[in-house]
């Protein structure tokens, strides 16, 4: 089986203190997925999103791309992982981050495993362990970053 589906957001974002940054963010995107087999479905998916604030130093544009993939093993465990793409290309001067106070490109990629065991339920919930590592790479010096972050959830199956 496949299927597509698409999303459209569009809001007004509000900050108390720094009312520079208020402005409207729109976010559409593409996704399909395919069950290969009973056991396996895999996924992609397509965004572009735009914030236009105030202060043009804040404004943004970006694309991205998501692909990932979702196994039924044995003995009740679910395992999964997914990675993504995003370009965000900044507008106004970002001096004295960028030499000659140009626009800031950024790329942040981000991998993403999962596990649980649906056999292991707390009220009809599965724990759920998820690692997640991310970076950004971008020509504004101070703001490229590298974290990694765990969660623990609780899923039900319906």
């Amino acid at each position: 089986m496949t299927r597509g589906g698409e999303r459209g957001e569009r809001g007004e974002r509000r900050y108390d203190a720094e009312e520079g940054r208020d402005g409207p963010i729109t976010d559409v995107s593409l996704g399909t997925f395919w069950v290969a087999s009973p056991t396996l479905r895999l996924d992609a998916g397509l965004g572009w999103g735009r914030e236009r604030p105030e202060l043009e130093r804040f404004r943004n544009a970006s694309r991205r791309l998501h692909v990932g993939a979702t196994a039924a093993l044995p003995w009740g465990f679910t395992v999964g992982g997914s990675g993504a793409l995003r370009w965000t290309d900044w507008e106004g001067s970002w001096l004295p981050f960028v030499e000659g106070g140009g626009e800031r490109r950024d790329l942040t990629r981000t991998i993403r495993v999962f596990a649980h065991n649906r056999a292991l339920t707390v009220e009809g919930f599965s724990p759920q362990i998820s690692v997640t590592q991310e970076s950004r790479t971008t020509n504004a010096q101070l703001h490229d970053y590298e974290r990694t972050f765990g969660e623990v959830r609780f899923v039900r199956l319906f």
